[in-house]
Formats: C-alpha cells, structure tokens, sequence
C-alpha cells in the first residue's frame, strides 16, 4: 500500500490532527501514513523527508482549520504566501503530481475560496473536501475520511477492512480460507436473520407480534442511544463493584413469572463459573469463562420511570467479583473499530428516580457486560434495535423483560486472543396491555456482514435509521435455543413467531 502523506499546521490543528491520525492508523499501517513528528527519525533534515514523502505519496490529506488561511510568521506576513512555507510546498507538490488531494475542514472551518489561495495551490479549491466535526460526530466523519482512502490507496471494502481489522496479517493462508466460508455463509445468514416467521392460525400463542411486519423505527431525538461517546482508555482500570445492587427480578411483570434460563448442556455449564449469576443495578448476567464473555444478560425495563440521563465520557470497571483474566478490559478495543458493546444497554436502565437512574445507567460500564461489536453494527441494526424496545417501553408505559447475548461458534474470528462472535440476540417480554397476555419476541442479528437484510448502507458503512425494520430480523425463541444452551421454558408458548 502507497503512503497516505497528511498536511496539516501545529499551530492550527495540531490535536485535532494527532487524533485524526490514531484512527487512520487503526485501519492502516503506521508505517504506511506520514506525519511529520511521528514518521521522521531522530536526526534526519525533516525537509528533506518532507519532500521525498510528498514525491513518492499516492494520497495526501490537508487539514484546514480556522486559523490555516490566516496564519502568520513571527514578521506578520501571511504564511501561505511564503514561497518556502512548508504547508504550501506541501500541496503544490502534490497538485504537480495530479495525486488525489483530500481537503479535510476542521473546528468548523471552510475551504478558502480561489481568490484567497496562491495561485500556485489554487486548485486546491476544487477538490472535494470532507467535514470533520467535534464529538459526537467526530466517529463517523472520520469513519468517512477512512472509507475514501481505502478507495484510494486500496480498493478495499467494508468486508475487508473487517478482515483486515481482526486478521493483522499473519496466517494468510488459513484467513483466506476462513474469510471464503463466512463469503459464502453470509447469504444464508442473511437469508436466516432476515426470515418472516409466520403463524399457525391453529396456533394456542396469545400474543400478537411485535413489532406489526409494517412498523419501522423511528425515534425521536432523546430515543438515541448511539454508543459512540468518548472513552477513557487513560484511566487506570481499578476492581469495583457496582454502587447499587438490584437483582434482576423474575416477578418484575405481576402475575407471569419470567425466570432466568436454564442451561441445559452440562458439559458447558463448568465453563460458567459453577453458573454463578453476577447482580448489578436493574440487570444480571452469567459469564462464559472460556469467552471471558457474558453467556447471556437479563434485565428489567420499566417504561413508565425511564429517565433521560446525560451521557459523560464512559469509564469502564472492571468487576471485582469475576477474575480479571476472564474480563477483556481495554487491551482488546484500542487502536481499532472495535467498541465496546454493552449487551444490557445504558439508556435502559436508567429509570427510577433521578438518583437510581444515574447509578443504574453507570452499572452497565462493567466489562463483563461487554462483547467487542464492530463499529458499524455498535451504533448501526443493534442500537437502532436497543432504540426501537426503549422507545416502545416509553411510548406505550410497559415493563418489559428482556434476555439478550451473543452467539459462540467455533468459526468466530479470533483476534487478540479473544473469539469474537458473529451473531447477537434479544428475546423481549412484556404483558400486551390490549390482550392482557404475555407478549414474546426475539431477533437474531450478525455483525460479520455489517449490513441488515436491506441490503442498504450509507456512506458509513450502515442501514439508515429510517430503512430500519425491526421484524427483518425476528425469529422465534426455539431459534435462539438452538444457537445457545440456554432454555427458556413457557416462553415458546407466547412467542410471536413461533415457526
């Protein structure tokens, strides 16, 4: 792969750009992107690495903030209108060379019209130029800046980058093979995850499918539960536990018992820590040891009590109940686009009293909680199914139930020692208030393909919120007992989509 050369002033952008630069080096090679404090030896004339850069690079990146236009040296003349500016040697070297050249706006800058530019770098102003904006959007643009340089510099796509994020390059012979397979199962998966189910009229099941095969998603502003805000990864990662323990209660519906599963594999139940169940604020959780991973969680949601709590920077615990080599920590999720995916999302639990609901939003930072979902199915198809329950609960007051877990298969990719799993599960329960009966549904997601049975994706890599249809992805609970050990009793009998 060519060099990806980045452009930019310190005195303008200087860390707006050294982050810029972390991501891109999750994608690609350090080696393979030039900034100049970081990609030049010690005792090396940086002029000359500059331009030797610049000579051979295939893709250059510009960074322009507020101040790039107007900077000025310490005689007050304007910087880009010195001949020997380092910044305007920079692109005119790259616009000679006819190489692409991406202009990248930041802190809320705009590319500098014609007039205002030499006329040795003019052109500059007819290169399509991309927004980086500040947190909460700084992700996904930059997640944009990456997909762009990968047409560029290597034609690769959201699959491959996918190989090429958990994969890191050795064993190529045994990727390729296993790259092949999932090629080759993501139609069936698809074919799977996006079934219709359909219901015996004969049928004794009491409740009516949720959602109707014509609703789609679509929450308002304080429905969003994107996990995309910021992380500590700085703070030193101290054993806790959770400040408020509250059980996840089987009695939570009234008059229909909702127990925890059973598992019915013996053999796997010696892999769970003896079947301890791990309390924390409004939800519990059994760990699988040898994923290191939670089996599966269950939690309760009250709709009517959910409150809208304000998101800080997250900061993750571990728990000081679980031993901590059977806990990822951060070591797994830093310098890729892995996140960290809570299986019993924030937004849920924050309900109660303005008090219990901040506790209870903070118990979901704990790693056992967690299960490395890639970026674009993170904040994509499984937030927006987390959004379309929450906003549900809230819509129509209900108190929901719900179980939810990853699937663990010998053919998941490894990567940093952990398997990582391709699919997810949710099996949600709440009393119908029209037919006063048991509502049951569950949804099978995958996370290898990045894309939902729509087939449809943006240009970050995800099904557009408003494409969303929650029962393209239904299938019944004795779908989910065959993928897990887990058993789930008279749910069956209430499922929406028995068949």
């Amino acid at each position: 792969m060519g060099k990806i050369f980045i452009s930019y002033r310190r005195a303008d952008s200087a860390d707006v750009t050294g982050r810029i630069y972390d991501h891109l080096c999750r994608t690609f090679k350090s080696d393979d992107i030039f900034k100049d404090v970081d990609s030049i030896p010690l005792g090396v004339d940086f002029r000359t690495a500059i331009t030797r850069t610049v000579q051979s690079c295939n893709v250059a990146v510009v960074i322009i903030g507020k101040d790039w236009l107007t900077a000025t040296n310490e005689a007050g003349i304007r910087r880009l209108d010195d001949p020997d500016d380092f910044v305007r040697l920079e692109i005119e070297g790259a616009l000679k060379r006819d190489i692409p050249l991406i202009p990248v706006l930041v802190r809320g800058a705009e590319l500098p019209s014609a007039e205002q530019l030499p006329e040795s770098i003019r052109s500059l102003k007819f290169r399509q130029a991309i927004h980086v904006r500040p947190d909460p959007d700084f992700k996904n643009d930059v997640g944009r800046l990456v997909r762009a340089l990968e047409q560029t510099v290597k034609g690769g796509s959201l699959i491959h980058r996918m190989k090429h994020l958990v994969v890191e390059r050795p064993r190529l012979f045994a990727v390729a093979g296993l790259l092949a397979v999932v090629l080759i199962a993501i139609p069936i998966l698809q074919k799977i995850a996006g079934s219709v189910g359909t219901t015996d009229p004969n049928s004794n099941a009491v409740a009516k499918a949720s959602p109707a095969p014509s609703e789609s998603v679509s929450p308002s502003e304080d429905d969003s539960i994107v996990d995309d805000t910021p992380v500590d990864d700085t703070a030193p990662l101290l054993p806790t536990t959770p400040a408020r323990i509250i059980a996840y209660d089987p009695a939570f519906l009234g008059r229909f018992r909702v127990p925890l599963p059973t598992i019915t594999d013996e053999t796997r139940r010696g892999d769970l820590l003896n079947g301890q169940v791990f309390d924390y604020t409004y939800y519990s959780l059994v760990v699988n040891e040898r994923r290191g991973m939670p089996l599966y969680t269950a939690c309760n949601i009250n709709g009517p009590l959910l409150k809208n709590i304000r998101r800080e920077i997250d900061r993750w615990n571990l728990d000081s109940r679980v031993p901590r080599d059977l806990q990822k920590g951060n070591d797994v999720y830093i310098a890729n686009e892995w996140d960290r995916g809570h299986i019993v999302p924030r937004s849920a639990m924050a309900w109660g009293s303005e008090e219990e609901a901040k506790i209870a939003a903070q118990s979901v930072f704990f790693f056992p909680n967690s299960v490395p979902q890639h970026s674009s199915f993170n904040q994509g198809i499984w937030n927006y199914l987390e959004t379309y329950i929450l906003a549900k609960a809230k819509r129509e007051q209900l108190k929901m139930s719900v179980f939810a877990g990853p699937v663990f298969r010998s053919s998941d990719y490894e990567y940093r020692g952990s398997r990582i799993p391709q699919s997810f599960w949710k099996i949600v329960v709440f009393v119908d208030p029209s037919t006063n009966a048991l509502s049951v549904s569950a949804y099978l997601m995958d996370q290898y393909t990045l894309s939902g049975p729509e087939s449809i994706q943006t240009d970050n890599g995800r099904t557009p919120r408003s494409e969303f249809k929650p029962e393209n992805y239904q299938v019944s609970v004795a779908k989910i007992e065959s993928l897990t050990p887990l058993r789930f009793g008279t749910l069956k009998q209430y499922d929406a989509r028995p068949n």
